[in-house]
C-alpha cells in the first residue's frame, strides 16, 4: 500500500481483509478435503499438509485482525482515530511524532 489506510480507503483495505480471509478459508477446507478423500504420493501429501499450515496460520492472523476492523467499523472508527485516541489517553508507547500527528488530524 503506497500509503496510509485510512479515510479514503478504508473500504477497499476492508474488503481485502475480507477477500484474504474467506480464500484462506476456503483453501484450508478443500485441501483438508483432499487429504482426507483421495490417496496421494508421499511428497504431494507433505507438500499439501506445508500448504495446509500456511493457509492456516495466515487465516489464523487475518481473521482476528478482520474481526478487529469490523469493530472499528461498528464504532464509525479508522484504525487511525483509534491510534490517535489511545495516544490521547497516555498511552506510554506513543512517540512524539504520533503525538504531533495526532494534534495535525485532529484540528
Amino acid at each position: 500500500i503506497a500509503n496510509t489506510v485510512g479515510w479514503g480507503n478504508h473500504k477497499f483495505f476492508l474488503q481485502f481483509l475480507f477477500y484474504a480471509t474467506a480464500a484462506c478459508s476456503m483453501f484450508n477446507v478443500s485441501v483438508l478435503q483432499l487429504l482426507v478423500q483421495a490417496t496421494l504420493p508421499a511428497l504431494t501429501k507433505f507438500l499439501l499438509i506445508g500448504a495446509e499450515g500456511l493457509a492456516a496460520l495466515l487465516g489464523g492472523i487475518l481473521g482476528p485482525f478482520l474481526l478487529f476492523h469490523f469493530w472499528l467499523l461498528a464504532k464509525n472508527m479508522t484504525s487511525i482515530e483509534f491510534r490517535s485516541r489511545q495516544c490521547r489517553r497516555g498511552a506510554s508507547e506513543c512517540s512524539e511524532d504520533e503525538r504531533d500527528t495526532d494534534a495535525d488530524a485532529d484540528g
